[in-house]
């Protein structure tokens, strides 16, 4: 493309593929190699999200299944990992709790290392 006072139709073609490369870019999951409309949407791809809602549930699971009111977060970490095939982050289950805060279905209590987590029983 050069600065001209016509537009020409080579120029629109070329800016028309510079758009469609970007997207293309921007839009695939580097996992899967595949465009996912999902990451332009929402900035995460539909199996991160699917991973962060299994997370999520995972999460509920283990506290429905402690028999005190609460578990510290190393605890929450450590049992996670024990059911996954795959190491999780604490920062996936930091992210994962902080989602489930925000719907109220569990509220952490404390910071840094004396964190806990227990079951919002309101719910």
């Amino acid at each position: 493309m050069k600065l001209k006072n016509v537009v020409e139709l080579e120029d629109v073609q070329e800016a028309v593929r510079l758009i469609r490369s970007a997207i293309k870019d921007y839009a695939t999951d580097p996992k899967t190699g595949k465009i996912d409309m999902n990451l332009v949407q929402t900035g995460k791809s539909v199996i991160q999200r699917k991973l962060q809602e299994d997370l999520s549930r995972e999460i509920m699971n283990v506290l429905k299944d402690q028999t005190s009111d609460s578990m510290s977060f190393n605890e929450l970490i450590k049992q996670i990992n024990e059911h996954s095939q795959d190491r999780v982050e604490s920062s996936d289950i930091q992210e994962a709790l902080s989602r489930l805060q925000q719907e109220d279905k569990v509220i952490v209590l404390g910071e840094g290392v004396r964190r806990s987590v227990r079951l919002n029983n309101r719910v």
